[in-house]
């Protein structure tokens, strides 16, 4: 049965300080400062296809879901209240607007009558003796319900807050902390009964050291 190496798992850290996206929102909505904006996108952007693949599942679709959303908080940036940090708030957008995408296209393939069903991004971990148990690991994930998959993902993955979670996923954080717990035991049966020797506290590990894709770059401009 194959086994995996784990690593430590890497601490997330963002590059600048939380308070610096109110910064730049607040420059953008007070002043109207659209390189503040800008700066603010590119901070989020990454993360915010990544999450958008997960949800939608096809590069296309999660590439509109994002300027959707995008196109979203520059007409309503002056609608935030700081109840939850801004890129809690600016996930929330995301996820809705990949919800709404992924309405749209449940509709469109029933008025095709066709079961086709896009392919999951294929993803590689850092180090060559975890990279087949991180990739399993990512892959279960990704057949999770989405009850469980975009709070595993934000989470353990993205390194988000349980509170930024809720605030993106507009719901209690309590809810999300179970919804995270459920989903990692799912994904740590998966690996078991596929032979890995990873147990529960080493899953999080697998996911947190995976390698993630960026936002293309037309997405960013």
């Amino acid at each position: 049965m194959p086994t995996a190496v784990l690593t430590k798992r890497a601490t997330k850290i963002p590059n600048e300080p939380a308070s610096e996206d109110a910064v730049l929102l607040r420059r953008f909505s007070e002043q109207g400062d659209t390189e503040a904006l800008d700066a603010l996108f590119r901070r989020h952007s990454d993360a915010a296809y990544r999450v958008a693949l997960r949800s939608c599942q096809n590069a296309s679709d999660a590439e509109d879901a994002v300027q959707t959303a995008f196109l979203k908080i520059l007409r309503d940036a002056r609608q935030f209240q700081g109840k939850s940090s801004v890129r809690g708030w600016i996930m929330s957008i995301v996820v809705n607007a990949c919800r709404m995408k992924n309405r749209e296209e449940a509709q469109r393939r029933k008025r095709e009558e066709s079961a086709a069903a896009p392919g999951a991004p294929r993803e590689a971990g850092l180090a060559a003796e975890t990279s087949e148990a991180v990739a399993a690991a990512l892959q279960t994930v990704q057949t999770l319900p989405d009850l469980y998959r975009m709070p595993v993902w934000l989470h353990y993955v993205e390194g988000y807050g349980y509170d930024e979670v809720a605030a993106a996923l507009e719901v209690k954080e309590k809810t999300v902390r179970e919804q995270a717990r459920r989903g990692l035991e799912q994904v740590r049966q998966a690996l078991a009964a596929a032979g890995f020797a990873a147990g529960a506290a080493a899953v999080p590990e697998l996911l947190s050291s995976a390698a993630l894709p960026a936002a293309p770059a037309a997405l960013v401009a």
